[in-house]
């Protein structure tokens, strides 16, 4: 009997130590954009690892807003009231290129949106000089 309790405790370990991590989920939301997620359950409460890069808001107990703030990566867990996990996942803050042209000039970059008229806009990497001189703050 004891023979046949310590071949299946290997084997479980074994199956333990085999089994393929699971990949985490990842949310992806433009910078200054807004997304939602919906939630298998109620959510009691949330949390966002750097509120720097995102921010999360509860519009009832079954929806959240994520808001991008930053380019970066951070993370959201959702708790019901007994405290349990409900979901997660890493969020990715993304670049928003729709209507964005971007102006090279040698080692230099500027941005700018266009819909229609085109407005300099400072983003990560664009030259701090350049964004002044065209009325945009720098980030």
């Amino acid at each position: 009997m004891r023979l046949c309790a310590r071949i299946a405790a290997l084997a479980l370990a074994a199956a333990c130590l085999t089994a393929a991590p699971a990949l985490a989920q990842v949310f992806r939301v433009p910078a200054d954009h807004a997304a939602l997620i919906r939630l298998p359950g109620e959510a009691a409460a949330i949390v966002v690892g750097n509120p720097a890069i995102a921010d999360a808001n509860l519009y009832d107990a079954r929806t959240i807003f994520i808001t991008g703030k930053q380019f970066g990566r951070t993370n959201l867990i959702a708790l019901n009231a007994q405290g349990r996990v409900l979901y997660t996942a890493d969020l990715a803050v993304t670049g928003n290129d729709r209507g964005v042209v971007q102006v090279f000039r040698n080692n230099t970059r500027a941005s700018y949106v266009c819909a229609p008229d085109c407005q300099a806009i400072p983003t990560l990497a664009d030259d701090a000089a350049w964004n002044t001189l065209n009325g945009a703050e720098t980030p």
